[in-house]
């Protein structure tokens, strides 16, 4: 790839939002940041970690940096304010001009001895419009305890590094979770004994992650969507796999076996027509090969 479509790819890094979670009551020259060091494992068993969170655990505590600080849009006291969970038009956000940290969740609006509204503090906290909105939801008149329950793994306890695990798994630009029957096709995928190339191409295949021109042209890379191939047809993942090279086309497969005990290599190239038929093809045997590496480079000497 050449490196200015590596630089168009490549989206400028975002800058990272943290509340802060101290009080001035008690450090009044102080603020301090609570962050949870991000890190998860790749459906290729790759370890990855978060970019800032990991570089701010790195760095020395007596070591300045440079800050912004901005407001919220709304005040994060009240944890309602952060999650859509009101009725009708709009986000379903809640917003607030008066600011009393003796409610801070939901729950705290809610009269447990009645099963019903505190009309007075709704009332007091809250404009017209949002007070409607809030009355309008029903209630529960049995007075059963709460019960949070994470369903999508084993420990059915939420964190903020299985929710996100969960998000890597979404499928179609996180449209749906992953079905039952591509959840089937990746557990007999990986189970095979089959190249790490080769899992990951027909991964990248069936996600559509291939770097074709015309997912170049998705992220607005100026780039020529025409097939190099058959010269006339958009080169797609699908015209990529299954509709190209044209007849008069041989295709050349390069591949190399590796022993890192006798540091020997065998390397072979097969040629083959549209149709699957073998046209050409020979093998060579190379000793002194220092790494899987070099062993991947000798077939195309």
């Amino acid at each position: 790839m050449p490196f200015e479509w590596l630089v168009q790819l490549v989206p400028p890094l975002k800058n990272r939002a943290f509340s802060i979670s101290s009080s001035p009551l008690t450090h009044p020259d102080q603020v301090h940041l609570t962050v949870d060091v991000v890190s998860w494992t790749t459906p290729f068993k790759r370890k990855r970690r978060g970019l800032c969170s990991t570089w701010l655990a790195s760095i020395d505590p007596e070591q300045s940096m440079n800050v912004l600080s901005h407001s919220s849009d709304f005040f994060a006291f009240l944890v309602p304010t952060n999650d859509p969970w009101l009725p009708g038009p709009g986000d379903g956000r809640l917003n607030s001009e008066v600011i009393n940290i003796s409610y801070t969740i939901v729950s705290d609006l809610v009269d447990t001895s009645t099963g019903s509204w505190k009309y007075g503090v709704i009332e007091d906290l809250f404009e017209g419009n949002i007070r409607v909105r809030i009355r309008s939801i029903p209630l529960s008149s049995l007075n059963l305890p709460d019960e949070l329950i994470w369903r999508h793994d084993g420990i059915r306890v939420y964190t903020m590094k299985n929710g996100y695990r969960l998000l890597l798994d979404e499928h179609d630009t996180g449209s749906a979770i992953i079905s039952d029957s591509l959840s089937c096709f990746y557990n007999i995928l990986w189970s095979t004994n089959l190249p790490a190339k080769i899992l990951i191409t027909m991964w990248q295949v069936v996600n559509n992650f291939l770097l074709t021109f015309a997912n170049l042209q998705l992220r607005q890379l100026n780039v020529c969507n025409i097939c190099p191939l058959c010269q006339h047809l958009n080169e797609s993942v699908e015209h990529f796999m299954r509709n190209c090279p044209p007849e008069l086309v041989v295709k050349f497969n390069f591949d190399s076996a590796f022993s890192s005990q006798a540091k020997t290599a065998t390397s072979r190239v097969l040629g083959r027509n549209t149709n699957s038929l073998i046209m050409a093809g020979c093998s060579v045997s190379h000793r002194d090969v220092a790494d899987a590496f070099i062993a991947e480079a000798l077939p195309g000497k």
